[in-house]
């Protein structure tokens, strides 16, 4: 009987240890999908900020803004600093460079378009060439 209650005991200590392992496992992966997603969410801000500002800069240009300029806004807690740059001599080429990070600096992202712009029957046509980020 003497060796049956120490298999027993022996058992119950070998599951319980199973069940801490387990336990702390879960914890971990939850603490660390729960950070991933904090971190993922912090970014995906800062991008949508970034193309807000980028939008705000095309728009000026469709209204008659030139380039050569450079303001900063905020969008959703995200400072945004946005410079439009005449590429050519013309002034019908230019890129627009948005930046948005968080009030610390971090979670900075950045969008960078280049445009075309021409004139057509009183009005201002902007193209977008490329788009990176």
């Amino acid at each position: 009987m003497n060796r049956r209650k120490g298999s027993m005991t022996l058992c119950l200590l070998l599951l319980f240890s199973m069940l801490v392992t387990l336990s702390a496992g879960a914890l971990y992966y939850v603490s660390r999908t729960a950070s991933e997603a904090y971190l993922y969410q912090q970014g995906l801000s800062s991008v949508y900020a970034a193309e807000s500002g980028a939008n705000v800069a095309l728009g000026r240009l469709k209204t008659g803004a030139m380039g050569n300029q450079r303001f900063t806004l905020s969008v959703n807690g995200r400072r945004v600093k946005v410079t439009v740059t005449d590429t050519s001599a013309s002034r019908t080429e230019g890129t627009v460079t948005s930046t948005a990070s968080d009030a610390e600096g971090g979670y900075k992202r950045t969008v960078r378009i280049t445009y075309t712009r021409e004139e057509h029957e009183d009005q201002r046509i902007i193209t977008v060439t490329n788009v990176s980020s």
